[in-house]
């Protein structure tokens, strides 16, 4: 009795696999006698791994078998698998394809039965997912904005509505007009969550590496343009003053030799006068000189932040006297 109960069941379950198989070949291209044989084998797997609390076995399995096969009872199966990893969204799209087209007449009971479950898993899957509500502080316009889930950017229309997500933790980005937000958040099943967005403005971004180098003028540490432009003049002016104060000594020296205890006779005149004038003219060029030189020095060590610590102290002075013109100074 035993004996034929057992090979009844193996009739009954030749004859199911039978129908299943042909009711097959109406939907896709035929698979190969091999891939049938793989596809049995995948599934019988997947379901001995499901026992044994390898999801993600049995997933990978049952993905494999609907991939060959992509008939009601591997869409189901897998579909499954997915709602046992929390892949909730995904396993309703899985139930979805299976579910699209119509049953036709004649259709294997193991394919109804698929239906069947797969039809009664996804009512209860619609329940289970998770919603985001996304809250925007300080953002242009909703249309302006674009937001990121996990990577996946919602349409504009739908920013405003709640965002249907698996139960776990999740990544959100946004950017909107030189603005950005970010924000982490860990959902559960049937849960209803608020994921506020601060919109700040973005930071300025670090020069590209392959741009041109600054010039040496904005180069800390470089010789600053000023330092360049007040040495020229600052040189320039203290050898105008140097010539002229010579021809001043000069000419001082040719109207003393007409002189006789401190009388100068008229031929005399126009000698003192030069040696006057090319003194002051060296004075001014000297005092010019001296501030260009100054301007130079200062703006030079001011560029050079490490050099800070060194005090810098520059005095120069220029004097016209009796016996001659003189420049001093003190670093």
């Amino acid at each position: 009795m035993g004996s034929s109960r057992v090979a009844l069941r193996a009739a009954c379950a030749t004859s199911a696999l039978c129908a299943l198989l042909s009711f097959t070949a109406a939907l896709h291209a035929e698979p190969s006698d091999a891939q049938k044989e793989t596809a049995r084998s995948l599934m019988a797997e997947g379901r001995a791994l499901r026992e044994q609390h390898d999801l993600k076995g049995a997933l990978a399995r049952f993905q494999a078998a609907d991939a060959i096969m992509s008939v009601p009872t591997t869409g189901y199966e897998l579909a499954r698998a997915q709602a046992d990893l929390n892949l909730l969204v995904e396993a309703r799209s899985t139930i979805r394809r299976l579910l699209t087209p119509a049953p036709k007449p004649g259709e294997p009971a193991p394919f109804q039965e698929a239906r069947t479950k797969a039809d009664a898993l996804d009512a209860e899957l619609d329940t289970r997912i998770a919603s985001l509500h996304f809250v925007l502080q300080g953002a242009p316009p909703t249309e302006s904005v674009d937001i990121f889930v996990d990577g996946e950017i919602i349409a504009a229309a739908a920013v405003e509505m709640p965002y249907r997500v698996n139960p776990g933790h999740h990544l959100i980005s946004a950017k909107a007009k030189g603005k950005e937000a970010s924000a982490q958040i860990d959902v559960v099943e049937r849960q209803s969550a608020e994921v506020p967005l601060d919109f700040v403005d973005v930071a300025t971004p670090a020069p590209d590496a392959s741009s041109p180098p600054p010039s040496a003028a904005e180069q800390p540490g470089g010789v600053p343009t000023i330092s360049y432009v007040a040495g020229g003049i600052g040189a320039a002016s203290l050898i105008v003053g140097g010539i002229t104060g010579a021809l001043a000594l000069s000419s001082k020296h040719a109207a003393e030799t007409g002189c006789r205890d401190s009388q100068c006779p008229p031929s005399t005149w126009s000698d003192l006068d030069h040696a006057h004038s090319y003194a002051t003219v060296s004075t001014v060029g000297f005092i010019v000189g001296a501030v260009g030189v100054g301007v130079a020095i200062g703006s030079f060590f001011a560029a050079r932040p490490s050099s800070n610590s060194a005090a810098l102290q520059a005095r120069i002075s220029a004097s016209n006297s009796s016996t001659g013109l003189s420049l001093s100074g003190r670093f």
